[in-house]
């Protein structure tokens, strides 16, 4: 997904995962309830200048809140959306808000939410 001319370093999440460091773009893909810490990180690397990229159900579920923590947010599948936020980002206008979802994403049926485990919070992010 990501074009072979941008380098994508393994990057740890937890409190101080952004000391030291200094990309272009940070990527936080955000897959549980604990938005509290992903916001947290998200503010770190906008304070120090970082293009800072929420994506996950929780910035779908509250876009206008995500928002507020960085500087594009993704809503749906991102698989389409990346490719053409580093293209734009490349020429300079990143948009704030990327939308999109595949092809017959919206006759699909609804998930049961009720017959799912619950499952601990997790944030992962990169950064390029």
């Amino acid at each position: 997904m990501t074009p072979p001319s941008f380098t994508v370093p393994a990057a740890a999440s937890g409190p101080g995962a952004a000391a030291g460091a200094r990309p272009d773009i940070v990527l936080i893909e955000m897959l549980g309830a604990d938005v509290r810490s992903a916001y947290a990180l998200a503010d770190a690397f906008r304070a120090q200048g970082c293009h800072v990229c929420l994506a996950g159900h929780p910035v779908a579920a509250l876009p206008l809140e995500a928002g507020a923590h960085a500087d594009t947010i993704f809503l749906g599948p991102g698989a389409g959306m990346f490719p053409l936020f580093l293209n734009d980002f490349r020429g300079g206008l990143p948009r704030r808000v990327y939308a999109g979802a595949p092809p017959g994403y919206g006759s699909a049926p609804a998930a049961d939410c009720a017959a799912t485990p619950p499952q601990p919070p997790t944030t992962r992010f990169f950064y390029l």
